[in-house]
């Protein structure tokens, strides 16, 4: 499976890592496997989902993740109980930022850090500043 979810221990964060040749059943793993950790998260639960540059990926293949995550279904990008960020540098993980960010899309803004090191050390931010929302003013 080329999804691995990994929790990072005491914290309510997932890590959805994509590696080889992905498709939108992946994709729709990843958003299952996440949904059901929302049941023992306290929420919301930060995901980061990162994209090696190796990965192979239609641009059709994003355009079907976007669609469905834009139908609000739980444990995707458009899910209250689920802020998501990107990492990697990937060109299609902009693509796919730049249409969740459209309202056609659910209007979901999805950071994009270069690497998960960063990604992780914004939400931890986040946490720790008790934002209910990463976008908020501090």
């Amino acid at each position: 499976m080329p999804a691995t979810i990994q929790k990072i221990k005491g914290k309510p964060i997932v890590i959805v890592t994509y590696k080889g040749r992905i498709t939108f059943d992946d994709a729709q793993f990843a958003f299952q496997k996440v949904a059901k950790l929302l049941d023992t998260y306290p929420k919301p639960l930060y995901r980061v989902v990162c994209f090696d540059t190796d990965i192979v990926i239609t641009f059709d293949e994003v355009m079907m993740m976007a669609t469905f995550s834009s139908r609000f279904v739980r444990g995707t990008a458009t899910d209250a109980d689920v802020i998501s960020v990107l990492c990697g540098q990937h060109p299609l993980l902009d693509i796919y930022a730049d249409a969740m960010r459209q309202e056609a899309f659910g209007g979901v803004e999805m950071p994009l850090f270069d690497t998960l090191e960063e990604a992780i050390l914004h939400i931890q931010d986040w946490i720790e500043a008790d934002l209910n929302t990463p976008f908020a003013t501090v």
